[in-house]
């Protein structure tokens, strides 16, 4: 398996580490490639619910909404995205189905608010790699490259404000004259109310969901938010997170982009035992005895549309009318 992480520092877009492979050159015998892994486009799995979930929270989805998130959904008669490991959560708040990663729920997320939302928030965020039009990139089926995901959750971190990715930020010639010298050019592209609500329940996938384990090797007094991401066959592992410091994206998988799974120590590879630890490790080191931050918040609150105003494709409508009270089992899962 290869491995790429970018790292963003969030105050001024300057990509502080980036590492495309384990080495650069012309011998492949030795395990070198010429390929940049971290400006590589690949399949990002549920980290793109993400930008998914910023999409909603803009149309109007309040956090509380609650969505039938069963094991497998039938959305079309040739496509049955299900739970992984074919979970059935039961009926949970879309705040619940970020944390928990539920595929079948954030398929109906995407269906309710419309897939070109979802590509047009992508856009905003910074990622310029196409979103298909098509429902299964609500799952992350769309190839994008770990810098643009570290650009897009760096947006994030940011309260909505986006910055162009920095590589160089000055150029003189031999005589110390500037030739190029580069501007600050932030923009704010989503409302903070909105990226406060995304951020709190990013920072549940931590506290409460797909990467509970990440607090074994980030041990910073910071906060952090962040998804993982994992598609089809194992074959390309995520977790894109960011501090109030710094956005870091992990990708681990194939560099031939083969469908091949991931394994590791002698198991199929997982987003806690490889980007996780990557990225805990990381970022572990970069924000060592650097003070506590807090996330940007807003001067105003988001404004939701009434819950039972959605028309999901597998939710009965009545989970939504007031006096809806049954709790359902949840069960943990590992991604």
């Amino acid at each position: 398996a290869s491995a790429a992480l970018v790292s963003i520092d969030n105050s001024n877009g300057h990509i502080v580490a980036m590492v495309g492979g384990q080495n650069y050159g012309n011998d492949t015998e030795a395990g070198q490639s010429v390929i940049n892994m971290a400006t590589t486009p690949r399949q990002t799995g549920s980290s793109f619910k993400a930008i998914v979930l910023t999409a909603a929270l803009e149309a109007g989805m309040s956090p509380s909404t609650r969505i039938n998130c069963q094991a497998t959904l039938q959305v079309t008669p040739t496509w049955a995205p299900s739970n992984i490991n074919r979970v059935n959560y039961g009926v949970i708040t879309l705040q619940r189905a970020t944390a928990v990663s539920s595929n079948t729920g954030y398929v109906q997320v995407a269906e309710a608010i419309g897939i070109d939302t979802v590509a047009d928030m992508a856009s905003r965020l910074g990622i310029e790699s196409t979103i298909e039009p098509v429902l299964s990139s609500a799952l992350g089926t769309s190839e994008i490259s770990p810098l643009e995901m570290a650009e897009a959750f760096s947006t994030l971190a940011n309260g909505g404000v986006h910055r162009n990715p920095v590589a160089i930020t000055k150029i003189e010639d031999r005589n110390g004259n500037v030739v190029y010298e580069h501007e600050d050019d932030p923009e704010q592209v989503v409302d903070s109310a909105v990226v406060e609500e995304a951020t709190k329940i990013l920072e549940t996938v931590i506290t409460e969901g797909s990467a509970t384990n990440l607090r074994s090797y980030f041990r910073q007094n910071q906060p952090v938010a962040g998804k993982t991401g994992t598609t089809d066959n194992y074959n390309n592992l995520w977790f894109c997170g960011y501090t109030p410091q710094l956005t870091t994206a992990v990708w681990v998988g194939c560099r031939d982009n083969s469908n091949q799974r991931v394994y590791y120590g002698g198991s199929t590879g997982m987003t806690a035992t490889l980007p996780i630890p990557i990225w805990g490790t990381y970022m572990n080191s970069a924000l060592d005895s650097v003070a506590r931050a807090e996330f940007p918040t807003s001067d105003h609150e988001a404004q939701y549309k009434p819950n039972d105003s959605w028309d999901f494709i597998g939710t009965s409508t009545s989970v939504n009318t007031q006096g809806w009270t049954s709790q359902p089992v949840e069960q943990e899962t590992p991604e």
